[in-house]
């Protein structure tokens, strides 16, 4: 697991969570620098590497998440 700040060229910065699954990198974002603290951002990448620990992918899941928003029935 690695814990960091991203930093994007229009100098938005937020912190993320990397974990490896299914032999690829995965990043999720915890928040934006600012609206939450270091300390806030490092409490929910551990809540993030335990769903990594059940089995589950929370990347997946929200990209699934946001997909079925777009769905048509």
């Amino acid at each position: 697991m690695a814990f960091g700040l991203r930093v994007t060229p229009s100098r938005a910065q937020t912190y993320q969570a990397q974990y490896r699954k299914g032999g690829r990198a995965r990043r999720v974002s915890t928040g934006r620098h600012g609206k939450i603290t270091v300390d806030e951002a490092r409490k929910l990448a551990k809540e993030v590497m335990g769903h990594v620990a059940r089995s589950e992918n929370p990347a997946e899941d929200r990209i699934g998440k946001a997909r079925a928003k777009y769905r048509l029935t």
